[in-house]
């Protein structure tokens, strides 16, 4: 209750005998009847402390005084009554808080992990070792004693217009959850096994094979063209249309993975085939979409180029132009389901087809309609050869005439010589 000059009394306790009058210097711990935790850092002045919030990374300065046994700080008051490594607060507005001591550290060696920092921990902590997403909320964090919090989860799955792949989650498993201590962030899964939020392990169980693949979609078109790292983890896409290049990052265990694309993660499930192609499955949009991975060939990252088909058909209307002397020759392509690009050389005008180029877009080898082989990169070195040979010919006649023109000189002056 209040007294008459507004001193805040709890009846329920005795007068303190203990000769205690101020905190500690050091780390208290103070919680409140209905289970609210707070921790406290006191300077050894008497008049300053610090509050840490247990939901998030936030830090209070406060400024308060005891005077007969009584707290006022930011037009709040409680009666406080100490013992040995305890006080209990009794606050005006009725909330009892009892603090205890925890330990001399100093301010600024002080630290724990927030609920807010838990929850960011748990899904990092996941996503590595399950090859999976899940949201955590700091909201579902549970106090169990002893420092010790329960952080729960729930997985992530693929849905979209083709329904849901439920398979990622393993059957009956509704939500997850980690039992951690909150100053080292170490305890159990759900499964009970052993865990350390700061040390996820890494969950992959299968990488793809280095080098080139193709990307078709499920209607057996080609999409585009994909390199992966021999590190299991690493890869680069380049489209042959637009010529956009995206490097990503990938994880595969058993079933599921994941992609990372400039931060945005996606989850997939995969199959590997017979033939040893890959069939995979994620969301974009709303919708489920379906791929399939075919090896190529080995590649290193340096040297995975594509040529894009607007580069191949201005390569083909060049090489096929320097074969037949014809000009004003159109050139259109698109990548055929056997990934190479298919070039269609025609007359502008009759739309009459001259030609057919059946093109690798990796390196610019392929074949006429008629199997005769073509080499697109070498177009242009060929007229450069040319050029040179004409030069080097030209050089060649001249230094010849220079010499049969010098030699005569010389005669000439021989038999002017043999004359005197």
């Amino acid at each position: 209750g209040t007294m008459e000059n507004g001193d805040i009394v709890n009846l329920n306790l005795l007068p303190d005998k203990s000769g205690k009058t101020a905190f500690k210097p050091g780390i208290w711990k103070g919680v409140s009847d209905y289970g609210y935790i707070r921790f406290f850092s006191f300077d050894p002045d008497g008049m300053h402390c610090t509050e840490y919030d247990i939901c998030y990374d936030i830090q209070n300065e406060i400024t308060y005084q005891i005077e007969n046994g009584q707290l006022t700080c930011d037009n709040s008051r409680a009666a406080v009554y100490f013992t040995e490594d305890t006080a209990i607060l009794t606050w005006g507005f009725g909330t009892i808080e009892t603090f205890e001591y925890v330990s001399d550290t100093a301010k600024e060696d002080f630290s724990f992990y927030s609920y807010e920092k838990l929850a960011k921990l748990a899904e990092n902590y996941y996503e590595q070792s399950m090859c999976a997403l899940a949201s955590f909320d700091l909201y579902t964090a549970e106090e169990l004693g002893d420092d010790m919090i329960k952080i729960c989860g729930i997985p992530c799955q693929l849905t979209g217009a083709e329904g849901t792949y439920s398979d990622i989650v393993e059957p009956g498993m509704t939500d997850i959850y980690y039992i951690v201590n909150r100053f080292t962030a170490a305890g159990t899964d759900w499964n009970g096994n052993e865990v350390d939020l700061n040390a996820p392990a890494d969950g992959t169980a299968m990488s793809l094979q280095s080098g080139i693949w193709i990307s078709y979609y499920n209607d057996g078109n080609t999409e585009g063209y994909c390199w992966f790292g021999e590190d299991g983890h690493s890869g680069i896409y380049i489209d042959p249309v637009t010529g956009e290049k995206t490097d990503f990052t990938y994880h595969l265990n058993d079933r599921s993975g994941l992609v990372d694309i400039n931060g945005e993660k996606k989850m997939l499930t995969y199959m590997e085939m017979e033939d040893g192609s890959i069939w995979y499955q994620y969301e974009e949009d709303g919708c489920l979409k379906t791929k399939y991975l075919i090896y190529k060939e080995p590649c290193a990252q340096k040297d995975f180029k594509v040529y894009l088909v607007s580069e191949l058909e201005e390569m083909a209307k060049k090489d096929y132009e320097t074969r037949t002397n014809k000009e004003n020759v159109c050139a259109s392509g698109y990548i055929d389901m056997d990934g190479l690009a298919s070039i269609n050389l025609f007359d502008p005008e009759t739309h009459e087809t001259y030609d057919i180029y059946s093109i690798d877009p990796l390196n610019g080898l392929g074949t006429d309609r008629h199997s005769n082989a073509v080499n697109l990169p070498q177009t242009g070195n060929n007229k450069l050869l040319y050029l040179l040979l004409i030069c080097s010919a030209v050089g060649m006649i001249g230094a010849g005439m220079f010499i049969v023109s010098h030699s005569g000189v010389i005669r000439r002056n021989q038999c002017v010589n043999e004359c005197r």
